[in-house]
């Protein structure tokens, strides 16, 4: 039976990126040798937030990202998701994009933060076996493909 293996304790998400790719691959090597555990699918997940000073968000969101005849006003939140399939590092892959406002628990009147979600993995219904060196060539040109793809938003919401 396949279960899904997560990993994500507190201390190892507050290291250094390269540091986190490092104590990942330890694990996976691991599994691999001490447990015979195969792993056939791979995904990188990123929240990025950001504040604006001049406008709430939704509204923000709304002026950039859809047209202006949209019958849409003044919206106490606003999401926006879209997929997209890509070839990264040899390996056929999603990529879902999340793009919402949101506000603080302590200040639920206030909409200043828009926040992006950025998760690449490889498709359910392709089987891989990733080995070490494979591992890290997705996880380097996936790093790579969400810097890229927040320049772009984050481009797109300067002009």
């Amino acid at each position: 039976m396949r279960r899904p293996f997560l990993f994500c304790p507190a201390h190892f998400c507050t290291l250094h990126p390269l540091a986190q790719v490092e104590k990942f691959l330890a694990i996976f090597q691991y599994f691999k040798e001490n447990l015979h555990t195969q792993i056939t699918r791979c995904a990188i997940v990123t929240e990025w937030i950001l504040e604006l000073e001049k406008s709430p968000a939704a509204e923000f969101l709304l002026s950039k990202y859809i047209r202006s005849e949209t019958p849409i006003s003044k919206p106490y939140e606003l999401e926006i998701h879209y997929l997209t399939k890509e070839s990264i590092a040899g390996f056929e892959a999603n990529k879902w994009t999340r793009i919402k406002s949101a506000r603080r628990i302590s200040e639920p009147g206030q909409n200043w933060f828009i926040v992006f979600h950025v998760d690449i993995n490889t498709l359910a219904e392709m089987t891989y076996e990733f080995d070490e060196e494979s591992l890290q060539r997705f996880l380097d040109q996936s790093s790579k493909v969400m810097n890229e793809t927040m320049d772009k938003h984050l481009k797109n919401m300067e002009g």
